[in-house]
């Protein structure tokens, strides 16, 4: 967005100006390849992953799960764009749409890199949760969580102003720097920060997750109170199935610095983007059971369910729907609500 506002507009930025291309809007839709079955699954994708992190984030949300500083994270990551579905679609590239593309690209690299910044604090988190809990309880308790996604916002909104934008082209199937541009395909389109923040986040993640199952092994060894075992097991492979992905795409993009390219890795890499998206709606729906209990109560509310109430056994007369009260539900049944 950075060159953006320096030009005022993208027809005076040399590097991302349409206006000289050698090929008209009409011969730069013939040359890409539609792909309206891919870009269908990943809309449909799109909608299921929103439809889940609707249902956990409302739970997340909740008082009691806020207290817990991993799942400030989590809540925190609840952001997934299926906009490349419809891009697949209708088979585009940079200057058949420069300016959506532009800003668009702009905002998914400030997502992108917010949650790599969410899942590195979450995985630093969790490892100093199992080497030291008291360390971690001085780091993250209470209102310091909100500190690191804070922190995690401003380095997505860095990312989204100052590197050049990634660009979605249906050809390669993925979000790239270079636009393409006929006629400037001997230009240069690189990103040091990201090149960077890909090697520093992989790493980081992959570090953290041998030391966290060396911690893991050496602790629950001895562990005598098998539930809590059991607990910090649960949240620990939720940790690492929402942060994997996160590993595996940028330790993609950057290994592309000394690997060529291909298409197939690029669609790997693109497919490993929309699962880092995805992955937490349906860890917290399908993995855990505390939130998946809570979404299943809300959601026979919302259905209008209410349980039957037996006062006295044996009497035919004492079993009975207990009328509703002025609120709406019964006075038995709010306390179980």
């Amino acid at each position: 967005m950075e060159g953006y506002f320096a030009y005022g507009t993208l027809a005076d930025n040399p590097k991302y100006s349409c206006v000289n291309a050698t090929l008209s809007e009409a011969e730069m839709a013939a040359r890409n390849e539609k792909s309206p079955i891919l870009g269908a699954l990943y809309i449909a994708y799109g909608l299921l992953v929103q439809t889940c992190y609707a249902l956990t984030l409302s739970v997340i949300a909740t008082r009691e799960f806020r207290q817990i500083s991993c799942y400030k994270f989590m809540l925190s990551l609840g952001i997934n764009p299926f906009l490349p579905g419809y891009l697949y679609m209708i088979g585009t590239e940079y200057c058949m749409l420069p300016r959506f593309l532009y800003v668009t690209g702009s905002i998914c690299n400030g997502i992108f890199n917010t949650c790599c910044a969410l899942c590195f604090f979450l995985v630093i988190n969790r490892c100093v949760d199992f080497w030291k809990p008291y360390i971690a309880d001085f780091l993250f308790r209470g209102w310091k969580t909100w500190i690191y996604v804070a922190i995690s916002g401003i380095y997505g909104i860095f990312y989204a102003i100052i590197p050049p934008p990634i660009i979605f082209n249906s050809n390669y199937g993925s979000w790239i720097y270079h636009p393409f541009i006929p006629g400037k395909e001997h230009l240069v389109y690189v990103s040091v920060y990201q090149t960077v923040s890909n090697f520093i986040v992989a790493s980081t993640i992959f570090i953290c997750y041998v030391i966290i199952c060396i911690l893991h092994a050496m602790k629950t060894k001895g562990y005598h109170n098998q539930f809590q075992a059991r607990a910090k097991r649960k949240i620990l492979f939720q940790a690492i199935t929402v942060c994997f992905f996160t590993m595996l795409t940028t330790g993609i993009w950057a290994s592309m610095i000394f690997i060529p390219p291909t298409m197939t890795l690029m669609h790997i890499g693109h497919c490993s983007w929309q699962m880092m998206h995805g992955t937490p709606a349906l860890v917290y729906l399908f993995m855990n059971k505390s939130i998946q209990r809570r979404v299943i109560k809300k959601f026979k509310r919302m259905c209008g369910y209410r349980p039957i109430f037996i006062t006295e056994i044996g009497s035919v007369d004492n079993v009975s729907h207990h009328t509703q009260n002025a609120n709406g539900t019964s006075a038995a049944a709010n306390q179980l609500y």
